[in-house]
C-alpha cells in the first residue's frame, strides 16, 4: 500500500469515527431523556385519565348514589383499557380499604393506598397512581390506575431499540449521502487532483489536471501541472541531446552512448512522458445523479415490507375458497410475479423509450400505486395497486440498470454494478425498519401515503438530475423460448436454477417478508419489531456479501458457497422450533441473512462458469435473463408455499417446511456439484 493510499485510509477512518460519534451522541442523549421522563410522563397521562374518571364518578355521588351501588363500572374499565392498554390495573376502593371494583392486576397492589392527594406508588410489581374521590354521604373512596413494571420496562426497551434502529438507518443514509457527494460536483476537483497524483506516483506524467475542473483548489493543481511539464521538458531535452550526440559521433562514440540509450529506453518503458488526450472517468456523473432518486424510490417501496401482510388482513373479507392465510400473501405474490414477468421484456423497451423516460414513468406509477394502496378498502383494490407497484419497480430497476450499462465500460462495469446493487441493499436496511416504526405510530395507511411522497420526491430529483435521453446504437437481446430450451439441456444450469436460485428466493420471501411479520404479531410483538428483524437481514447482507464474494472468487469455491448457503437456510427453518418466542425468530433471520449473503454472489458467478458455451453462442444477457426469470419465480412462489403450510398446520410448521425445502435443495445441489465443494474454475 502506497503512502497516498495509507493517508486516504487514515482520513476515511477518522471521518467514519467522527460520523459514528456525531450520530451516537444524539441517540444516547435522546434515550436518556426518554428514560428520565418516562415515569413523569406516565404519571401525567394517568392523572389526566384519573381526573376524567373522577369527574364521572363524583357526578353520580351528587345524586346520592354510593360508588358501591354503581352499575357498569366493569364495562367502563374495560373500555378504558381498550383505549389505554398500558394501564393494566384499574380499581376503585372505599374508606375501609375494600376493593369495590377491579379490572386487571391484583388486590394486594392497591391495599393500604389512601393518600389525601393524588400520589404515585411503586409496589415493586405495579406503578399505581391513586386519586381520592368523594363518595355519597360525605364518605371517601380512591381510584387506582396502575401499570405493570414489566410493561414500563418493555416500553423502555422498545424505545432503546427504536433509537438504535434510527441510529443504524441514519448511519446508512449518511454514508449514502457521502457517496453521492463524493461522486458529485463538490468532490470533483478532489477526484481530479487525486487521479493526477496517483498517475504521477506510478510514473505516468502524460496527463494534466483539468484547470477548469479544479479551479476551487487554487494554485495547487497549476503547480502540479508545472512539475509534470518540467519532467516532460527534461525528458524531451535529454532525448534531443542524446539524439544529437548519436548523429554527431562515430562508431566508437555510439558504443560509449549505448548505456545511456538503454537507460532512456528503460525509462520510456516504465514511465509515460508523452502528453495524451484526457480520458473521461470510468464512472461518469450520470451514475451519481441516478443514485439519489433510485435510493428514495426503493426506500419508498421497502417501507411496506414489515407490515404489508398485516395491512392486507385489515382489508380481507371472507370468500369461498380463499383463506385469510393465503389472502395476506397475495399482494406479495402478485408484486413478485409481475416483476419476474416484466423485467425480461422491459430491457429493449427502455432502450426504445429512453432510460430517463422509463425511469420517470416507473416512479410516476409508484407514486400512484402507493397512494392507491393507502386508500384501498378491499382486497381486490389492494391487489390492483400492488400489481401496479410491481410494474413500477420493474420499470425503475430496468431503467437504472440501463443507465449503469450505458455509462460504464468493460473495465468499470463491475464497479458500476456494485454501486447499483449497493443502493438496493442499503434501501433494504432503511425501508423496513423505519416503515415498521411509522406503521406502529401513524398506521399503515399513513405510512403508505409517506411512501407515495418519498417516491414523488424521487421523481423530482430524477427529473432535475438525469440528462435527456439519447438514441441507443445497441439493442438488448430478446429472450426467446428456444434459448431457454437450449439452456435446459445443460444439467448443471438446471440444477443451479431449480435447486439453488429458486429455493433461495422461496426461503427469503416466504420466510422474511411473509412469515416474520405475522409471527411477530402473533407472539405479541409490534410492527416496529417486525421491521427491526427484517432490517437485521439487510444489515447482515450489506456486511457479509462483499466478504463472501471475495472469498469465493479468491478460492474458486463458488459451488461450496452456494451449498453452504442452502444448508444454513435449512438450519434457519428449524430455529423457531428449537428456540421459542421472538428469540427463535430473530436467530432464524440472522442465520438466513448469513446464508443468503454467502451464496447470492457466488450463484451469479457460477452461471458464467457453468454456461460458458451457451454464453459464447447466445450471449451473456440471454443466459442471465433465463437465470433471473427462474430466480424471480421463486420470489412469487415463496408466500404461496408458506401460506399453504400455515393454513394446514401453523406458523412453526411453515418455518420447518421452508427449512426442509432448503435441505432437499442442498441434497440435489450437492449431488450434482459435489459434496467436496470442488473448485469451480473449470466447472
Amino acid at each position: 500500500m502506497s503512502a497516498l493510499q495509507r493517508l486516504g485510509w487514515r482520513v476515511a477512518t477518522l471521518a467514519f469515527v467522527m460520523l459514528l460519534a456525531a450520530l451516537a451522541l444524539p441517540s444516547l442523549v435522546a434515550a436518556r431523556l426518554f428514560e428520565r421522563e418516562l415515569t413523569p410522563e406516565y404519571a401525567a397521562t394517568a392523572l389526566t385519565l384519573g381526573r376524567s374518571l373522577q369527574t364521572l364518578f363524583e357526578r353520580a355521588t351528587t345524586h346520592d348514589i354510593a360508588l358501591a351501588q354503581l352499575v357498569g363500572v366493569d364495562a367502563l374499565f374495560s373500555q378504558v383499557q381498550q383505549q389505554h392498554p398500558e394501564f393494566e390495573l384499574l380499581a376503585l376502593s372505599d374508606a375501609r380499604g375494600q376493593v369495590l371494583f377491579r379490572r386487571g392486576g391484583s388486590v394486594q397492589a392497591v391495599q393500604g393506598l389512601r393518600p389525601a392527594q393524588p400520589a404515585l406508588h411503586d409496589s415493586g410489581v405495579y406503578s399505581v397512581l391513586t386519586l381520592p374521590l368523594n363518595d355519597a354521604g360525605g364518605g371517601r373512596a380512591w381510584l387506582h390506575i396502575g401499570s405493570h413494571r414489566n410493561d414500563l420496562q418493555a416500553l423502555l426497551r422498545e424505545t432503546w431499540l427504536d433509537i438504535a434502529v434510527v441510529f443504524v438507518v441514519a448511519l446508512f443514509i449518511t454514508l449514502e449521502l457521502l457517496r453521492m457527494l463524493a461522486g458529485g460536483a463538490a468532490a470533483r476537483p478532489w477526484i481530479e487532483l487525486g487521479r493526477t497524483l496517483r498517475r504521477g506516483h506510478h510514473g505516468d506524467f502524460s496527463q494534466r489536471c483539468d484547470t477548469a475542473t479544479v479551479r476551487e483548489l487554487g494554485a495547487l493543481p497549476a503547480s502540479l501541472n508545472r512539475l509534470f511539464d518540467d519532467v516532460q521538458a527534461h525528458y524531451t531535452a535529454t532525448r534531443a541531446r542524446l539524439g544529437g550526440a548519436l548523429r554527431g559521433c562515430g562508431a566508437a562514440g555510439r558504443r560509449q552512448l549505448r548505456g545511456a540509450l538503454r537507460l532512456l529506453r528503460a525509462l520510456r518503458r516504465r514511465w509515460h512522458f508523452e502528453v495524451r488526450a484526457r480520458q473521461a472517468p470510468a464512472l461518469a456523473e450520470p451514475l451519481m445523479r441516478l443514485r439519489a432518486p433510485l435510493f428514495l424510490f426503493l426506500v419508498a417501496e421497502d417501507l411496506s415490507r414489515s407490515f404489508m401482510p398485516l395491512f392486507t388482513s385489515t382489508v380481507y373479507s371472507p370468500r369461498p375458497g380463499l383463506s385469510q392465510q393465503l389472502a395476506v400473501g397475495l399482494p406479495i405474490v402478485l408484486f413478485m410475479f409481475i416483476v419476474a414477468v416484466l423485467q425480461p421484456v422491459l430491457g429493449r423497451a427502455s432502450e426504445r423509450w429512453g432510460r430517463r423516460r422509463t425511469l420517470l414513468a416507473g416512479i410516476a406509477l409508484g407514486v400512484l400505486a402507493h397512494g392507491g394502496a393507502a386508500l384501498a378498502q378491499t382486497l381486490v383494490e389492494l391487489l390492483l395497486w400492488r400489481g401496479l407497484a410491481g410494474a413500477a419497480w420493474a420499470l425503475v430497476f430496468v431503467a437504472g440498470q440501463g443507465v449503469v450499462l450505458d455509462h460504464s465500460d468493460a473495465r468499470s462495469r463491475s464497479q458500476a454494478l456494485a454501486t447499483f446493487v449497493g443502493v438496493i441493499m442499503v434501501s433494504s436496511v432503511c425501508g423496513p425498519s423505519i416503515g415498521g416504526i411509522l406503521a406502529d405510530g401513524l398506521g399503515a395507511r399513513a405510512t403508505l401515503g409517506l411512501a407515495a411522497l418519498l417516491a414523488a420526491l424521487a421523481g423530482v430529483l430524477a427529473w432535475r438530475g438525469l440528462a435527456p435521453d439519447v438514441p441507443h446504437a445497441r439493442q438488448a437481446a430478446r429472450l426467446r423460448w428456444s434459448d431457454a430450451r437450449q439452456l435446459a439441456r445443460r444439467r448443471r444450469f438446471v440444477v443451479l436454477c431449480v435447486a439453488g436460485a429458486m429455493p433461495a428466493k422461496i426461503v427469503l420471501i416466504g420466510f422474511c417478508f411473509y412469515l416474520v411479520p405475522l409471527v411477530v404479531l402473533q407472539l405479541g410483538g409490534t410492527l416496529a419489531m417486525a421491521g427491526r428483524l427484517i432490517m437485521l437481514y439487510g444489515v447482515i447482507m450489506v456486511l457479509v456479501t462483499p466478504l463472501a464474494a471475495k472469498w469465493a472468487d479468491r478460492r474458486h469455491r463458488h459451488a461450496a458457497a452456494v451449498l453452504a448457503g442452502l444448508m444454513l437456510s435449512a438450519l434457519a427453518g428449524v430455529l423457531p422450533l428449537a428456540l421459542p418466542g421472538l428469540a427463535g425468530v430473530a436467530a432464524a433471520v440472522l442465520l438466513l441473512g448469513v446464508a443468503q449473503a454467502i451464496s447470492i454472489a457466488p450463484q451469479s458467478a457460477l452461471v458464467a462458469r457453468v454456461c460458458q458455451p451457451e454464453i459464447a453462442l447466445l450471449g451473456e444477457g440471454t443466459v442471465y435473463g433465463v437465470y433471473r426469470l427462474v430466480e424471480r419465480t421463486g420470489n412469487a412462489l415463496g408466500p404461496l408455499l408458506a401460506a399453504a403450510v400455515v393454513q394446514r398446520w401453523g406458523y412453526s410448521e411453515a418455518f420447518a417446511a421452508i427449512g426442509a425445502l432448503a435441505a432437499v435443495a442442498a441434497l440435489c445441489f450437492g449431488a450434482t456439484f459435489g459434496w467436496a465443494a470442488e473448485r469451480t474454475a473449470h466447472a
